[in-house]
């Protein structure tokens, strides 16, 4: 029971992490670590219900991350805001189901190697499982950016936004193909270290193990790509410029006023022309 009783805990706690990594929090260095939680639980899992049990244990990490992402919305209205987050937790359920049941790497019984062709074949189906799930995980942020309506907010790719080296391999993977970097990361890391402990019990401790080697080798090319295509951009001869934003102080109750396209034109036109003579008159003054 205590044991169930920590399972759910740690799930959950696992959602919280998560939510560091995006606003007001912003510490993007977390969605590397929070899968380290959530994955030994939904490997760990037993029984003919494996999947079903992945899908609760990841539902409820995913609960801990919508509440506190969705914490704006419970300003309008606190029971809508828990229903979204429940619907969006059923996409972490999705892939708790998969990473528990069919891509689960550790149903397979630790065995010795002792040659470097069953070494490679280890790390192999380690870096298959990982790259299978990385890329169920990227599927899923996909397609709940268009089903009903779509929600593509806040997908892990997110997390780069500051991270401009990075970034930039979102010109060919997009910002949900950037996901795939820590999701593969995470899954690799947590087989490795549970070879790890498993070679250090059976006193046969390897200090290269290739798959980990392959993930890093992954992200240090995503890296390596990014500087050079940030710093291609930087070179670039630059032009400065200034630019002129402008809106409307239109009350909240405006949806309930049929508004003229005319007058909405007027307005902007109005505002347009007041800031363009403000900038000129601040530009003078700066000449002078």
């Amino acid at each position: 029971m205590m044991v169930n009783f920590l399972k759910i805990l740690v799930a959950v706690l696992s959602g919280i992490v998560l939510a560091f990594s995006f606003a007001p929090f912003d510490e993007a260095w977390v969605v590397w670590g929070w899968m380290w939680l959530l994955l030994p639980l939904l490997w760990t899992v037993s029984g003919k219900r494996r999947s079903l049990k992945g899908f609760g244990l990841a539902w409820l990490a995913g609960m801990g991350f919508w509440v506190i992402n969705l914490k704006w919305l419970g300003t309008v209205t606190w029971p809508g805001a828990l229903a979204l987050s429940a619907y969006l937790s059923a996409y972490f359920g999705f892939f708790g189901a998969f990473a528990a049941g069919s891509v689960n790497p550790w149903r397979v019984k630790y065995e010795r190697v002792k040659t470097i062709r069953d070494r490679a074949k280890q790390s192999l189906r380690s870096l298959g499982s990982a790259a299978l799930l990385a890329g169920f995980w990227c599927g899923l942020e996909w397609v709940r950016g268009w089903l009903m309506t779509g929600f593509g907010w806040n997908g892990l790719g997110v997390t780069f936004a500051k991270n401009l080296i990075l970034a930039q391999n979102a010109e060919y993977v997009g910002v949900i193909g950037l996901s795939f970097l820590p999701v593969f990361l995470s899954a690799v890391a947590v087989q490795t270290a549970r070879r790890f402990y498993q070679q250090f019990r059976a006193n046969e401790v390897k200090v290269l193990h290739w798959d980990f080697a392959t993930a890093l080798l992954l992200i240090m090319l995503s890296f390596t790509w990014g500087t050079i295509r940030l710093s291609s951009v930087t070179n670039e001869p630059k032009i400065e410029g200034r630019v002129l934003m402008v809106q409307q102080d239109i009350p909240q109750f405006a949806d309930k006023i049929l508004w003229e396209p005319s007058k909405i034109v007027e307005g902007f036109e109005e505002l347009t022309a007041d800031g363009i003579e403000e900038v000129f008159r601040e530009s003078a003054e700066a000449a002078q």
